[in-house]
C-alpha cells in the first residue's frame, strides 16, 4: 500500500509534534523542512500529496513542478504565499488551517 506523504514547508512553532501526530495516526508520513524559496520547496516536495504551508512561496512553478500534488494547507491569516489561479488550473484544492 503506498503511503500519503505530506511536507510541512516551514513553521515558526517550537515543534510540530500534533501535526506530526495527527497525520501519522492516519498512516501519512510527515516530511519536515524550513523552505525559504521556490527551489527549496521543490527540492523537498518530490513525491509528496500534500503541503502544509506557512510563508514559503507556492508559485506557479513550484505547483507544476509536482504534478501529484492535491492538497495545498494553509497556516496563518491570508493565502498570498499560494498562486490560487495555478493551483485551479491543475486541480489543487487549497485550504487555510488558521
Amino acid at each position: 500500500m503506498l503511503k500519503w506523504k505530506v511536507l510541512i514547508t516551514n513553521y515558526q512553532f517550537l515543534d510540530i509534534y500534533y501535526e506530526k501526530k495527527m497525520l501519522s495516526d492516519i498512516g501519512a508520513e510527515v516530511i519536515e523542512a524550513q523552505c525559504r524559496t521556490e527551489d527549496e520547496v521543490i527540492e523537498k516536495a518530490k513525491g509528496v500529496d500534500d503541503l502544509i504551508v506557512e510563508r514559503a512561496p507556492i508559485t506557479k512553478k513550484v505547483i507544476e513542478s509536482l504534478p501529484q500534488l492535491k492538497v495545498i494547507a494553509r497556516y496563518g491569516i491570508g493565502i498570498d504565499v499560494i498562486d490560487l489561479k495555478a493551483a485551479s488550473e491543475h486541480k489543487v484544492f487549497c485550504i487555510k488551517c488558521a
